[in-house]
């Protein structure tokens, strides 16, 4: 990238790409798809990857790449699980998870299969500086196959079919791990694979039997990622499960356990009180909804609802916690009168037979305000709406 195309990013860098491409009648002199190209991964990758987004000279590739890249948050979370002599990331892509990862190691193998992610690698860690690493264009499976060993192998599979749609199962990505899981412990100490937090976690645990731990990893209040580290063992080991939101305030919710079946709870509450607990969305995509119950001494609101109460403030809680005003049984002539001393709140809606545009057209609240109303089924089996305010949480 010449310093004129460079610049040329810099100064279009909050421009709308769509309008800009229509305008490219304007500036003969420069490569106008490439440059819209860039403008539009740099957009994405500012509050992503920002360590990559201060680096103007980085190249990108086309935006599917650029889109299903890790988050520069998970990828340090990556990071920190291994370290040792030698690397091998097998499906290396726009090269985000392979450039936090290899510098914990003494040397490092970035393997893509995709001519133009290798031709970018080469060119952007290079500026980024990494150090003792090297670029293999091969396939996965066929590299895998003449691999004779490493510390760590590192794999994020496909998961779109030659439709473009979304894999829902791991057999359905490619490269297909459970065909070769068996072989990639047997050439690594710890073998590492990124799954979308859409595939069925159960499935995968069934499917990849050597599966020694679990990371279910939110940004935000988002589930993103999880991350599952294979080991040959001689004895089947349960794994352990590790649950992390990280915050944009610096706070990093986390909550471990051992097993795949969650806990049984025989009493659920019908008034709640006190204060009402919801669980970051790592838990959430676990499945542990009653292990944090007993973990924490709540009161689960149903089997099916998966919000708790206690009397009692629990500031650790991983989620969200708020502080209870009332609780309110719904029906039709409640919800024409909400409105008179509820005209604005947050609406969720958590096992509950109507959804939150229909709860609004049916109360004529508006969103936003102070209020959250969580409208939900509770124990014995009415609909609950209760009202809440958010506590302010310490760090």
């Amino acid at each position: 990238m010449d310093k004129a195309t460079q610049q040329f990013i810099l100064d279009h860098a909050g421009d709308n790409p769509a309008r800009l491409m229509l305008q490219s009648s304007r500036f003969p002199g420069i490569d106008m798809p490439f440059v819209i190209r860039q403008i539009a991964a740099r957009q994405r990758i500012k509050a992503k990857i920002p360590t990559f987004y201060e680096h103007p000279d980085l190249e990108y590739p086309r935006q599917l790449s650029v889109e299903q890249s890790s988050s520069e948050q998970t990828a340090l979370h990556k990071a920190k699980l291994v370290s040792g002599t030698s690397l091998v990331d097998l499906t290396g892509g726009l090269g985000v998870d392979f450039y936090f990862m290899a510098q914990h190691f003494n040397d490092s193998i970035y393997v893509e299969r995709q001519e133009e992610l290798c031709e970018l690698a080469a060119i952007n860690f290079k500026i980024l500086q990494l150090k003792n690493y090297s670029i293999r264009n091969a396939d996965a499976t066929d590299y895998i196959h003449q691999l004779t060993e490493a510390d760590v192998i590192y794999l994020d599979p496909h998961r779109r079919d030659k439709l473009g749609r979304k894999a829902v199962q791991i057999s359905d990505c490619e490269p297909d791990l459970t065909q070769l899981s068996s072989l990639l412990t047997s050439k690594a100490k710890t073998v590492i694979v990124k799954l979308s937090p859409m595939l069925d976690l159960h499935r995968a645990l069934l499917d990849l039997k050597e599966t020694i731990q679990v990371d279910i990893l939110s940004v935000d209040n988002e589930c993103k990622e999880i991350v599952l580290l294979l080991r040959k063992e001689d004895t089947v080991i349960t794994p352990l499960i590790r649950c992390f939101n990280y915050l944009k305030n610096g706070e990093v919710q986390q909550f471990s356990y051992t097993g795949l079946e969650d806990t049984e709870l025989n009493t659920y509450t019908d008034s709640p009180s006190g204060y009402l607990y919801e669980p970051n969305p790592s838990i959430m995509k676990s499945g542990a909804y009653n292990r944090i119950a007993d973990q924490f001494q709540l009161k689960k609101f149903h089997p099916n609802t998966h919000l708790y109460s206690s009397e009692q403030y629990h500031d650790e809680f991983p989620g969200r916690v708020f502080k209870i005003s009332e609780n309110i049984e719904f029906s039709k002539s409640v919800a024409r009168q909400l409105h008179a001393s509820y005209p604005t709140a947050n609406i969720s809606v958590r096992n509950f037979p109507l959804s939150v545009d229909e709860m609004r057209k049916r109360t004529k609240i508006k969103d936003g305000g102070n209020w959250y109303m969580f409208a939900s089924t509770v124990g014995s089996n009415k609909h609950l709406l209760t009202l809440c305010t958010k506590t302010e949480r310490k760090l």
